[in-house]
């Protein structure tokens, strides 16, 4: 592997060690758990948008959406496309009650939330066991997409990229909480968007424009221009079961609903509404069109899967290569670092030391609190 994919990668990583060991610096003296865990609910718009798409943008992005667009053509990325709404669904339906449930009683995570609406015990803890089965399954996910991406560039063996993978993930995440994540997501949501202009328009220029590379794809197959995809394969009925789940069940992703008590007031929600929708709508627009377009270029791949990484090896210069090969890690840590902040709040904050430790939640965690300031 090329040195200038390892040099990337070890860039990217130092960088983000380095964010989050600012952050605790900076926010060591009013370090508590809603700074860990909330960042004082003080984010801007533009921070909120950046961790919004960063934490939404995972390996599917990057790896299995522009495969399924290499293997079906335009009607995945038409499919793709009803992702464009997510960001706006979840601040519209869920920012402004959220944020004010949080600030009125004082709650830091989900769980809080539901036992200052139910009072019940057994509610917390059903939810939070709930919670942390579903993260496991997730996090695996993810780790195995870190480890086989560090084992391409770099060439280690699959548990050494492992090793590497989860050590990052879990000291940058640990050391600076909630802050340290939004802001290295804020990082990485930019690493993702240069990336997926670069390749674009790479594959563009590669192809010798839009339409030529339609041409093509028509040639080999006329299915790929289809708004039905190959053999018609994606009928209505399918794609609206996509949309549904894919539109509206994402609002309900723990790690997502998060960001909704985390903002500091109605304007940065507005901001952060209107700049995330247009980042969702680049991206995915993007990163499906190239893996459509990768068909033109190189019909016969062994998995679809790796079109990305074929492309960047015959369309971009090997000094681009590895900032594009950054985009599929900061996709990764971006979203796998929100689930981590999310278990340990589960795990240490709602089962062990609010339910287990004692005999009852903290009051001064849960009571109605009218004096916080309220979003407005």
């Amino acid at each position: 592997m090329n040195t200038y994919l390892i040099g990337s990668m070890v860039i990217y990583l130092i960088v983000i060690f380095t964010v989050a060991i600012l952050s605790r610096a900076k926010n060591n003296h009013k370090h508590n758990p809603q700074e860990y865990y909330l960042a004082n609910r003080s984010l801007g718009g533009f921070v909120l948008a950046m961790t919004l798409v960063a934490t939404y943008a995972s390996a599917s992005t990057f790896i299995g959406g522009p495969g399924a667009a290499y293997e079906m053509g335009y009607a995945w990325v038409l499919l793709a496309m009803i992702q464009v709404p997510v960001a706006w669904l979840t601040l519209a339906i869920l920012g402004k009650k959220f944020a004010l449930e949080a600030r009125r009683h004082n709650a830091i995570t989900i769980n809080d939330m539901l036992y200052a609406r139910y009072q019940n015990r057994a509610v917390v803890i059903i939810a939070a066991i709930s919670l942390l089965l579903a993260f496991f399954a997730l996090m695996v996910v993810q780790f195995i997409g870190g480890a086989r991406l560090l084992q391409t560039i770099t060439g280690l063996s699959y548990i050494q990229g492992l090793l590497i993978f989860a050590i990052t993930v879990g000291v940058y995440t640990t050391i600076g909480g909630f802050r340290a994540v939004t802001i290295t997501d804020s990082i990485q949501g930019g690493i993702m968007f240069i990336g997926m202009i670069v390749l674009v328009v790479a594959v563009i220029h590669a192809g010798g424009g839009i339409a030529e590379l339609t041409t093509k794809l028509h040639s080999i197959d006329s299915g790929l221009i289809s708004p039905t995809g190959v053999d018609n394969k994606l009928t209505p009925t399918f794609m609206l079961s996509f949309w549904v789940l894919i539109c509206f069940g994402i609002i309900a992703l723990p790690q997502i609903a998060l960001r909704c008590m985390s903002y500091k007031n109605t304007r940065a929600m507005h901001m952060g509404i209107i700049l995330s929708t247009v980042l969702i709508t680049c991206l995915m627009l993007g990163m499906h069109l190239a893996g459509a377009w990768g068909r033109a270029l190189i019909p016969e791949l062994d998995s679809p899967d790796q079109i990305l990484p074929a492309l960047m090896s015959e369309v971009i210069p090997p000094i681009w290569a590895g900032l594009l090969l950054a985009g599929p890690m900061a996709a990764i840590m971006s979203t796998i670092d929100s689930q981590l902040i999310q278990s340990s709040a589960t795990l240490m904050r709602d089962l062990f030391r609010n339910h287990i430790k004692n005999k009852k939640p903290l009051n001064n965690n849960l009571k109605n609190n009218p004096k916080l300031p309220m979003v407005c």
